[in-house]
């Protein structure tokens, strides 16, 4: 078959409309643009991108930005007063120090310094990020930092307006002590206050308090039954004494575990499996996600329960998926996904002719095969999600192999020439180049002896071959 003849086609790119007027192959092409002229040896995908430049054309002008003014690192305004290019800009400060080769995205940015030494444009920089931070000390008083030289030595402001020298760790740890504040007067403070009225204690700083253990006795919280249960008596977070609804008392109950209601009255603990089971009792109706009611028709134990749908189907499962409704009907996915169309993210329509249900040999994890009948007739199998197969994310098994980065296949050998891959009337070569909407495929008609190649889309090939009907 002859090569196709694009003499005469018309391409939009961003420098205006470009004509072929002589077209030898895809790698050689004569253009017309509208106001730069004739461009003779164009590479046909490289056009098609608007990679082209067209004669005479300058790539942009170079924006002037001298005069524009941006704070500097410390805040102060800095001009450019020369502009070479992007990485090469003249600035002046605000103390009147001229700064030369300097990017402009560093001067746009904010992080340009007049100082030379660089340790004191960090310095700076640090400083800016830390001044004005609060931190509440183990005193009990909020300070601020008011002053950065380095990370040992800052200047903070209490609340009573107290000031400091201390480190940048001291102040997030809160273990700056205020030079106002005596600790061993407010212990003595506090002892003494202690024999008189204990509520005085609370007027003291939190670091000078000593922690009261909060009583829980007589806090009621339902069992792991729904019960109620009382805190009887209480010796620490790891160690309380529960009476239930039925008279039984526990010793050395957690409470968290009283609280959260997962206490149980039996010694040996068979309450939560019981629990467990009238959960999923027999008959107990449960809502799936995808697929609709199910009813529990038999429970052995967490790991085997069996359900009933609405269609009849029955399918194990286990208490965790039934409980978060992640039981699937096979018949139900099969009816809803069976007979399905789409298109594959190169363009090629498919249809879904079968879904079977699997376990994996690794971990019996469930997962589904899908199977897909694409235009041509070809049947191909996946393991991909049924959603994801629907978006596409599927190839046909042709068009494998076709890195981005395959090479050209007017430099391969012979060999590799009759290495190809099929597709309706058409031999494939390998990947040309991609758009943003298509990819483009090196092809040519099958038994055709000539060196060129056609350079189309899937789309393209289904509608220049012979009529054809899908399967499936």
């Amino acid at each position: 078959m002859a090569k196709k003849d694009r003499t005469g086609e018309v391409i939009q790119t961003k420098y205006g409309p470009a004509k072929i007027i002589q077209y030898k192959s895809n790698k050689d092409i004569t253009v017309l643009f509208d106001s730069y002229g004739i461009k003779k040896h164009v590479d046909y995908g490289w056009l098609v991108k608007g990679k082209v430049l067209p004669p005479g054309a300058k790539k942009g002008l170079k924006k002037d930005h001298v005069g524009d003014i941006y704070p500097d690192i410390e805040g102060n305004p800095a001009e450019c007063i020369a502009y070479n290019n992007y990485r090469d800009c003249t600035i002046r400060f605000f103390d009147g120090t001229v700064k030369e080769h300097v990017t402009f995205d560093a001067f746009k940015s904010g992080r340009v310094s007049p100082h030379k030494n660089r340790a004191e444009t960090i310095r700076i920089r640090r400083r800016n990020e830390v001044v004005g931070l609060e931190n509440t000390m183990n005193c009990g008083l909020k300070a601020v930092i008011t002053e950065y030289y380095s990370n040992q030595d800052i200047i903070i402001r209490f609340e009573d307006g107290s000031e400091k020298h201390t480190s940048m760790d001291s102040f997030k740890n809160g273990t700056v002590a205020n030079p106002n504040i005596n600790i061993s007067s407010y212990r003595q403070t506090t002892q003494a206050a202690a024999c008189i009225s204990p509520s005085r204690n609370k007027t003291l700083p939190p670091s000078t308090q000593k922690k009261v253990r909060k009583d829980h006795v007589g806090d009621i919280y339902p069992d792991i039954e729904g019960n109620p249960a009382e805190c009887i008596a209480y010796h620490g977070y790891k160690d309380c004494t529960i009476r239930f609804s039925d008279g039984a008392v526990k010793t050395h109950v957690h409470f968290d575990i009283f609280k959260s209601g997962k206490a149980s009255s039996h010694k040996n603990d068979n309450i939560p499996k019981i629990c467990i089971r009238d959960k999923y009792a027999v008959g107990k109706v449960f809502h799936t996600t995808r697929c609709g009611n199910c009813t529990v028709v038999e429970y052995k134990d967490s790991k085997n329960i069996t359900v009933k749908f609405e269609d009849g189907t029955i399918v194990n499962t286990v208490s965790s998926a039934l409980g978060q409704g992640m039981v699937d009907n096979p018949n139900h996915m099969r009816s809803e996904y069976i007979g399905a169309k789409s298109t594959t993210y190169n363009g090629i329509p498919f249809t879904v002719t079968d879904v079977v249900k699997t376990k994996r040999k690794t971990d019996h994890h469930v997962q589904w095969i899908v199977t897909v009948t694409f235009i041509d007739g070809t049947k191909a199998e996946t393991k991909e999600a049924l959603s994801r197969v629907m978006q596409g994310k599927i190839c046909h098994p042709s068009f494998r192999g076709f890195g981005k980065n395959r090479q050209n296949p007017y430099e391969v050998n012979d060999k590799k020439w009759w290495n190809s891959h099929t597709f309706l009337d058409y031999e494939l070569y390998g990947r040309a180049f991609e758009t943003k909407t298509s990819v483009y495929y090196y092809c040519r008609k099958k038994g055709s002896l000539e060196r060129t190649f056609d350079v189309l889309t899937p789309k393209e090939m289904i509608e220049r071959s012979r009529p054809h009907k899908q399967t499936g």
